[in-house]
């Protein structure tokens, strides 16, 4: 988010995110990525409506680079394919129905550049057509800045740094078996699983009787969690 003074930063953001996040958990209620769906809630809340009652243009010009970079947040990970959706379709909501001229363009990081192709390649692949055409409207108009940094770069010194909040609902359904499935846990399941069979082959008497684990242990967790990933995506994405 742009750096704001500190009134408007704390004027601005917090009751934004919750009138946002209200509004993304009716869309993810729907179960849909349709832009109908999303359009009809953003008219049932009346959203166009935020930028109404700020007279001077410079706040106007200030909230709008907020509610833009709210937008931009939910439009990238790590939040499921479904709240990008909608945080996409909020960046578009929000350039055409905000009130300074010309608009504020949305700032747009070359570091997230690949987590857009990959999610552009997903929505198309998929048959999202309704997500591929508002994006492409966005650049058409030439809506979207790419820059080398998401918020302008400001000399202020903040007198305490904020942490970003992550709404959990939200995130992607595949974040918990995707930590699961690292390196260093499944070199932890092989090193607890050799020690098993190490101290279970020291007691001749235990060694033929007695198999609390599978073989693979690690492998077997591996191939399991990748399946279930694999089929979680294409479970959503073919919706």
């Amino acid at each position: 988010m742009p750096r704001l003074q500190p009134c408007y930063a704390d004027f601005f953001h917090d009751p934004l995110t919750e009138d946002v996040e209200e509004l993304l958990a009716r869309f993810q209620h729907t179960d849909s990525v349709r832009y109908q769906i999303f359009s009809a809630i953003w008219r049932e809340m009346c959203f166009s409506d935020i930028f109404l009652g700020i007279s001077r243009g410079s706040d106007l010009k200030r909230f709008c680079r907020v509610t833009l970079a709210t937008a931009v947040k939910y439009f990238l990970p790590p939040y499921s394919y479904q709240i990008r959706v909608g945080g996409l379709y909020l960046m578009f909501a929000f350039y055409h129905t905000q009130l300074i001229v010309p608009p504020v363009q949305i700032r747009l990081a070359l570091r997230d550049w690949a987590q857009v192709e990959k999610f552009l390649k997903e929505s198309m692949d998929s048959g999202h057509l309704d997500v591929v055409y508002i994006y492409r409207k966005l650049i058409e108009t030439k809506a979207i800045n790419y820059t080398a940094m998401p918020h302008f770069l400001n000399f202020q010194k903040q007198k305490k740094p904020t942490k970003e909040q992550v709404c959990a609902q939200f995130l992607g359904r595949t974040t918990a078996v995707h930590d699961l499935l690292s390196a260093e846990i499944l070199e932890e399941v092989t090193n607890t699983q050799n020690l098993y069979e190490k101290q279970k082959g020291t007691t001749a008497e235990v060694k033929s009787q007695v198999n609390m684990t599978h073989q693979d242990q690690a492998a077997q967790m591996k191939d399991c969690m990748t399946q279930f990933i694999t089929w979680q995506q294409r479970d959503f994405l073919t919706r």
